[in-house]
């Protein structure tokens, strides 16, 4: 008789329970099913910063006069006038005669470089906790459960944080942009675009960590849907007027 069979025949006949032969491979290949989504979940983040880093060196702006501007020319014109290198108070005109601020390039790339910290570091942290987990099975899942909410809450709170130039740009300009003379130019399309995918990036990664194992399509639709709703919230916010 195999000694694994004799095993556990031992240990039903003295009243103890054994594991199934093939729960172990199941376990395991949940476990790498759950890494291959996050690993993707954060590859999507990661392309997304670093295009949200390319787009700050693309053009952004063109004037009437035909000359572009790059969101790092606003940052080399801001740097040499010796003035504030992030951010500039009084930008746009606005159609009532108010000024309208804005950012420059070197914001927008730091926020690209910090939406890929942020990517890294919570990805880290959810394996070590999803880990942690599965180490002690079902004991203390509360303390488990607790502590994958307290840091998917503060990753979605410092990837917002990660993203607002990006995204407070997109409300400057609609707000005085095209009253100013200024149209649109694709890079600020392209940092726009970057933006809500690596921040849509994060939310998956999370997601995928914590939720039920049998994530299916159709699941993941509904995060992409209620992330375009999310999306057209913040347009309709930007388009909307400044009481």
């Amino acid at each position: 008789m195999a000694d694994g069979v004799e095993e556990r025949l031992e240990a039903l006949a003295a009243g103890g329970t054994s594991p199934a032969p093939h729960e172990g491979t199941v376990a395991v290949a949940a476990a790498n099913n759950w890494r291959k989504r996050a690993l993707l979940a954060a590859t999507i983040s990661l392309l997304a910063s670093g295009a949200m880093v390319a787009a700050s060196f693309m053009p952004w702006l063109r004037s009437e006069t035909g000359r572009t501007l790059s969101g790092w020319d606003i940052y080399e014109v801001q740097r040499d006038a010796g003035h504030n290198v992030f951010f500039i108070s009084r930008f746009f005109t606005d159609p009532d005669g108010r000024s309208v601020a804005f950012f420059t390039g070197r914001a927008t790339l730091l926020s690209g470089l910090g939406l890929a910290g942020v990517t890294v570091v919570f990805l880290i942290l959810n394996i070590m906790l999803r880990q942690r987990l599965l180490r002690r099975g079902p004991l203390a899942p509360g303390r488990s459960a607790l502590s994958a909410r307290l840091v998917g809450a503060l990753q979605v709170l410092v990837a917002i944080a990660a993203i607002a130039a990006p995204m407070v740009t997109a409300r400057f300009y609609f707000e005085g942009g095209q009253s100013s003379g200024a149209s649109l130019e694709y890079g600020l399309i392209l940092l726009w675009a970057a933006t809500y995918v690596g921040f849509l990036g994060n939310v998956l990664g999370y997601a995928t960590a914590w939720d039920r194992e049998n994530l299916r399509g159709r699941d993941y639709l509904a995060y992409l849907m209620g992330a375009v709703f999310v999306a057209i919230g913040l347009a309709a916010g930007n388009l909307l007027p400044v009481s």
